[in-house]
């Protein structure tokens, strides 16, 4: 069994949850940004950050 640094396994855990979150709050909403950003509470600038970083494209949920 192979033991990651705790940094690394921490990001790897952060990286899943954070993309994890992003996608179920786009498919609520079926891709609208601003409600997402409603939902989870943080502002529309702040999720589409974080979407770009992950490379998540909001039409995708669109339906």
């Amino acid at each position: 069994m192979k033991i990651i640094p705790y940094k690394e396994a921490k990001d790897n855990c952060l990286d899943s949850f954070t993309r994890q979150y992003v996608f179920t709050l786009l498919k609520k909403s079926n891709g609208n940004v601003s409600l997402a950003a409603r939902l989870s509470h943080l502002t529309r600038a702040a999720l589409l950050k974080i979407m770009r970083r992950y490379a998540i494209d909001g039409n995708q949920f669109r339906e």
